[in-house]
This record gives C-alpha cells, structure tokens and sequence, in this order.
C-alpha cells in the first residue's frame, strides 16, 4: 500500500470508521489536514461536470450502459429526416441512421468540451474527452473517423 492510502486508512481510524464508510466530507478534512486539496481541486461535486474516472472505468461504464435496452428505447423524438431520428431516452441521446443505432451524451462546460457515442449492436464506442473550449472541433472529427459516417446529433449539439 503507498503512503496515500496508509494515510487514508490511519485518518478513518482516528474518525473511528473503516475506510470504506467514508464520505465526501471526510475526504475533504483529510486533504486539509495532510496539507493538500481534495479533487477535484477546484469544485464541489456536481453531477453534471464533476466526473473524475479514467479511460478504462468510462470504457466499462459506456458497454455496461449500452447494454440495457430500457435506455435505448425514446421518450422524446427531438428530429427526424428521410432516414435518421434523433430522440432522447433515459439520460441518453439516441441517434438511428443509415440502418444504425448510437446512444450518445456530450458536456460542454466551460473549458472542457466532451462527447460519448456507443453502438449497442455491436458493442463498440468512442468517448473524447478534451480540456479546452475548442474541444467540439476535436471530438466531431474524431468520432467521424471511428465510426466513418456523420452523425446528426453532432449536427444537433
């Protein structure tokens, strides 16, 4: 175990906790108290634009979402052309063209500009994550690259 997490368990045995029962607040305390600033460093936690994961864990969130039909199914048709429909299911936008289906969400918050398409059918994805307000220019190029077509959300967002 590395001295963070020694340093971890050592301050939920003092708050008399295992370290599993820890919270947000306690988190915090003990970054004050050891010197440092909780993460992320600059914000409280907020559902929509405070994630902090990495590339595998997202990776294995998105196939697991992709999964579950009930997200796939719209609860709100946003658009729809000669051969495309955009709608909105449960927390996810879907997209339907050219004979495909995609679940996609984005965030755009200031600085940071990102987007996640997945394809239940064949259980493949591509999520771009950028740091910069520019990001959409990135991630529209991107995921056009890996999925070799337009996608009418990105038109849309």
């Amino acid at each position: 175990m590395d001295a963070q997490g020694k340093d971890l368990q050592n301050f939920a045995k003092k708050l008399g906790k295992n370290v599993r029962e820890l919270r947000y607040e306690d988190s915090i305390a003990q970054a004050r108290e050891s010197g440092g600033r909780p993460l992320p460093n600059w914000m409280q936690p907020n559902a929509a634009a405070s994630m902090v994961t990495t590339a595998n864990d997202y990776a294995r969130f998105v196939a697991a979402a992709m999964k579950n039909a009930e997200l796939r199914k719209p609860h709100v048709t946003m658009r729809t052309g000669k051969d495309w429909m955009l709608g909105w299911g449960l927390g996810w936008g879907i997209e339907r063209t050219g004979g495909r289906e995609y679940l996609w969400q984005w965030g755009d918050n200031s600085g940071y500009k990102n987007v996640v398409f997945g394809e239940p059918a064949s259980g493949s994805g591509v999520f771009v994550f950028t740091n910069g307000d520019a990001g959409q220019a990135i991630y529209d190029r991107v995921v056009r690259h890996v999925t070799r077509h337009d996608h009418p959300a990105l038109l849309w967002i």
